[in-house]
């Protein structure tokens, strides 16, 4: 399928042969993008939260493109994977009462900030950083957290501790925690 798009396209002489690859990569990779999307929206609307869901996507796919971290060996288990934590975030958002205290949540989030200020951005051997995009994707992984965290404390002080702020807060974790899964198994 990704082959066919991207030949469809150099046939009809709108790519050169040489940058083939590149968009018959960046077809499976887009394809796959939209897959995991729709899972988690598919697990946003089987617990009645879609708006968490966009909220954890629109943090998640964003700041995780920066940071790279841990990869799953294909787009099977990558796919598993996501919607196995997408689905654990759900379950401790809406079944664990604690998990919404202040001392828990600024706990999470400065563990996780710390971790993607050190790691960020970790690179894989599929796909490797000069040094001037590792340096520009720090840059770039470090604002983000920043002003993820910012809003998700706008969040929790205007409203006094809204549910809905806990989902950049988890996005934040698992992308921390996929950092140290990737140094570890990289």
């Amino acid at each position: 399928m990704f082959q066919s798009l991207a030949t469809q396209l150099l046939r009809q002489e709108m790519i050169e042969a040489c940058d083939y690859e590149i968009y018959r990569y960046g077809c499976e990779v887009l394809l796959y993008f939209i897959v995991n999307a729709m899972v988690a929206f598919i697990i946003g609307v089987m617990f009645h939260q879609v708006g968490g869901t966009l909220l954890f996507l629109g943090c998640y796919c964003t700041l995780r493109q920066f940071t790279g971290g841990y990869h799953a060996k294909n787009y099977t288990a990558c796919t598993l994977t996501f919607a196995g934590i997408y689905t654990l975030t759900l379950f401790l958002i809406s079944r664990v009462s604690w998990i919404e205290s202040p001392g828990v949540v600024f706990a999470l989030l400065g563990v996780s900030g710390f971790i993607i200020y050190q790691l960020a951005p970790l690179e894989h051997a599929n796909k490797p950083l000069t040094q001037k995009e590792k340096r520009q994707y720090q840059r770039v992984a470090r604002f983000m957290t920043l002003g993820i965290l910012g809003v998700m404390i706008g969040l929790w002080l205007i409203f006094g501790g809204v549910t809905l702020g806990l989902y950049p807060v988890f996005a934040i974790f698992w992308i921390a925690a996929l950092l140290i899964l990737g140094k570890y198994f990289n």
